[in-house]
């Protein structure tokens, strides 16, 4: 179950650079340097039954 979640956040991640290319706020080079980020560090998962 963690690893289908992390596979959830790595392609948000991924889709949320991929939106800001089309919308011009960046360029390819920079999109593609983030999404290689996104790959290499992942975000923790979230963990519901921690307490914070």
């Amino acid at each position: 179950m963690n690893r289908l979640n992390a596979q959830a956040q790595k392609a948000d991640c991924e889709d949320s650079f991929i939106r800001a290319r089309i919308m011009n706020r960046i360029n390819w080079k920079t999109t593609q340097f983030y999404i290689q980020q996104c790959k290499l560090n992942p975000a923790p998962l979230k963990d519901e039954d921690q307490p914070e």
